[in-house]
């Protein structure tokens, strides 16, 4: 359900100014016109609509309408941030002042402030400040990267559904070099300091020293990057991995400092409010130098050699992927399949080990399990449906597909409605298209249901960005061993199974679930290595009765373990 709490700051009273208001009026209004009821409803004492309130908040009514139990929204607008950017700068409680202050600590004005659009959000119950990172090219959508009370002693970062980018505090048009931070405040105080800078863009990364965005990420960082990274030993080692992979492009820079040696991490907002000046950066940005080792160009190094295997496995074309890599593994004299090895486990040794307090994880994570259907499937999980072939696995998941894109109930049991994509690699397209024609799926409007006939899972990244795209609800693979059929590894190789791995990570980020169809053995059992029904959230049997169960030799038996 629409909760204006979500959008909306109000004061210890339940006051609040109306965007609506403003929106009229064109500046804030003089008065605290909205009011927070005790039902949790709300109403403009000015006399503004809850329809006018939410379409100057930029939420549609039906959406207001039909969420249920649903997250604030990953991607903002111009006007809501407003109203945080308000709570920041005009605020009378109290933490705003500690918010205020902290930024003013760290040489972070109110103008900059306005300038950057930073906000004041209540996050789980904590105060938050809020760094708005542009969604698009066109300025006009943002996430929300939250710093939740960084002068207690109990300080976060919440960054849900961000993903690994580059965000711009300086952008010119005629930039054709980058100076790269490494973090947001550093890149807020050095883009303030360069704004009349015609040629300059300041930059960091939302992911931290220890993580590289894409290399379609990187390609928007112009000309040259001079890479300003704390002088402590991630940072060197971030600096050093960024410039691997920007290869020529990279410079690596010694951030200012006054006396005889930098203190240990200090950074360019230190620099900065030290009163390091706009020309020593540029002069030290001048002395940086490009240390990648060229003297073996024959040869690629580690780096070279991961950002080569990333750059492949984009491909579309998986016999190209396949191609590409043996290539590949005749320069460096390893196998396709360890290269493909070394790749995933740099993936998984990339990211950090950062443990958090059991208060704050409670505080983020979800009170309540959501679900698909209701008592059935979990959002955001992984699911093994598993039977003997003629079975009726695909037709059931057809059955579960239909309820979902639909919304109708499924067995009396409650649905959410959402997208879905069908990943039909098991069956021909005619008894596909009769099963989809048979189920009624020819009603559903466009973009409700999708269909996909040729991916295999070496199409992995191609899959995540379609669902980062397009946030289905559900994914079915039908089958587990069809899509995976250009994999180099046995099926009862433990390491078969790993790509579940990467569709569990997958489900967390983006809340879908994914429905894996595979077959049994000889024993009822499934198929192949124990990693595959080892690895997800949950494991379907479906089978025909027995003699025992005393049901018709049409029904089937659904059990879960």
């Amino acid at each position: 359900m629409f909760e204006i709490q979500d959008f909306i700051n109000f004061n210890a009273s339940g006051r609040a100014y109306c965007p609506s208001c403003s929106r009229k009026k064109g500046r804030r209004p003089s008065q605290k016109s909205l009011a927070l009821l005790d039902s949790g409803a709300y109403k403009c004492h000015a006399g503004c609509t809850p329809e006018e309130i939410r379409d100057s908040l930029g939420i549609e009514k039906s959406i207001a309408k039909n969420q249920v139990n649903s997250d604030p929204p990953l991607v903002y607008y111009a006007n809501q941030l407003q109203v945080t950017t308000d709570w920041l700068l005009n605020g009378n409680d109290g933490k705003r002042g500690q918010a205020q202050q902290w930024l003013k600590d760290r040489g972070i004005t109110p103008e900059l402030i306005q300038h950057y659009r930073l906000g004041l959000v209540t996050h789980h119950g904590r105060a938050g400040i809020v760094i708005p990172i542009s969604a698009d090219d066109q300025d006009t959508r943002y996430y929300r990267k939250i710093r939740v009370e960084p002068w207690s002693n109990r300080p976060a970062w919440s960054q849900k559904g961000i993903p690994a980018m580059v965000y711009f505090t300086h952008r010119p048009p005629g930039a054709t070099q980058t100076y790269l931070c490494e973090g947001e405040w550093d890149a807020i105080l050095l883009g303030w300091a360069m704004r009349s800078c015609k040629t300059i863009a300041v930059a960091t990364f939302t992911c931290g020293c220890n993580v590289v965005p894409s290399a379609r990420q990187l390609e928007r960082l112009p000309g040259q990057v001079s890479i300003f990274y704390d002088c402590d030993a991630p940072g060197q080692q971030g600096a050093e991995k960024l410039a691997n992979q920007l290869g020529s492009r990279a410079r690596i820079a010694q951030v200012p400092f006054i006396g005889t040696a930098p203190p240990q991490g200090w950074d360019i907002s230190d620099a900065l409010n030290a009163g390091c000046s706009v020309e020593q950066i540029r002069a030290a940005a001048q002395k940086a130098k490009n240390p990648v080792n060229t003297a073996h160009s024959g040869r690629l190094s580690y780096e070279q050699c991961l950002e080569e295997i990333e750059k492949i496995l984009q491909l579309e074309d998986t016999a190209r992927q396949l191609w590409e890599l043996n290539r590949l593994a005749k320069r460096t004299d390893l196998s396709a399949a360890q290269l493909r090895k070394l790749y995933q486990t740099r993936l998984d040794c990339a990211r950090p080990f950062a443990p958090m307090d059991v208060v704050d994880f409670l505080a983020c994570a979800p009170e309540n399990r959501e679900w698909i259907i209701a008592g059935k499937i979990p959002k955001a999980s992984t699911i093994a449906l598993i039977a003997d072939g003629g079975t009726g696995k695909s037709r059931l998941s057809y059955d579960l597909a239909f309820a979902v894109a639909s919304g109708q109930t499924w067995n009396g049991y409650r649905t959410t409605q959402g997208k879905v994509l069908i990943i039909q690699t098991d069956e021909p397209d005619v008894d596909f298209s009769d099963s989809l024609r048979d189920a009624n799926y020819e009603q559903f409007q466009p973009g409700m249901v999708q269909v996909e006939t040729e991916w295999q899972f070496s199409q992995l990244p191609q899959l995540q960005q379609w669902i980062e795209q397009e946030r289905p609800a559900l994914v079915i693979i039908d089958s587990f061993t069809a899509a995976n059929r250009a994999s180099e590894l046995a099926e009862k190789d433990t390491n078969y199974g790993a790509c579940i791995y990467d569709l569990r990570n997958i489900a967390n980020i983006y809340g879908c679930t994914f429905l894996i169809l595979h077959h049994t053995n000889k024993l009822g059992e499934s198929r192949g290595t124990t990693a595959i029904p080892d690895n997800v959230s949950e494991v379907w049997y479906l089978r025909h009765p027995k003699s025992e169960d005393s049901l018709p030799e049409d029904q089937r038996i659904l059990e879960h373990q």
